[in-house]
């Protein structure tokens, strides 16, 4: 009666770990000595390897040549701090990725556990902000109209050159 009891808990345990890997849009790696022993089913979808393909495949080799030092260096200094570096599919197509590792105990040794998140669509949507503020700025520079902004208290900390000239600054 205990054993099926722990083998049902066991098992229980297994796909709620399963089901919460799964879930998940970032890609997960589990790595001993920067080489992939787990991989969950995102890691396949954004870098287009079977699961079994990830196994055994060392760490950067899913990243572009250009971003291969840095990752490298990061890994083997243990680093737990978040970083952007640019992350290669198995087409050879590349994409902005954030990287996330942490060294852990798994089956009683150390290893790291590797999240990465395609972040194309944030630094699309970065660029196009970015290409909307140069636009703003550049009509706010040269329109002839005075403009400026005050605070609370009647500072100017805003103006555009018309402005500045109507308030008799350079």
């Amino acid at each position: 009666f205990t054993l099926r009891r722990m083998e049902l808990e066991l098992d229980e345990s297994e796909q709620k770990h399963r089901a919460l890997s799964e879930a998940t849009m970032e890609a997960v790696f589990i790595s001993d000595k920067g080489v992939c022993i787990e991989a969950n089913q995102a890691s396949s979808d954004m870098f287009g390897y079977s699961p079994g393909e990830l196994i055994g495949k060392f760490g950067t080799d899913v990243i572009a040549p250009e971003s291969k030092r840095l990752v490298k260096r990061k890994m083997l200094s243990g680093a737990e701090e978040p970083y952007e570096a640019v992350a290669m599919r198995k087409d050879g197509t590349t994409f902005p990725a954030q990287i996330h590792g942490k060294m852990f105990l798994y089956k009683g040794h150390p290893a790291r556990a590797t999240a990465v998140r395609d972040v194309s669509a944030t630094k699309l949507a970065e660029a196009a902000l970015s290409e909307s503020e140069q636009r703003y700025r550049t009509i706010f520079d040269n329109i002839m109209d005075g403009y400026y902004r005050a605070d609370m208290t009647g500072k100017v900390v805003m103006t555009n050159p018309s402005g500045a000239k109507m308030l008799g600054f350079d």
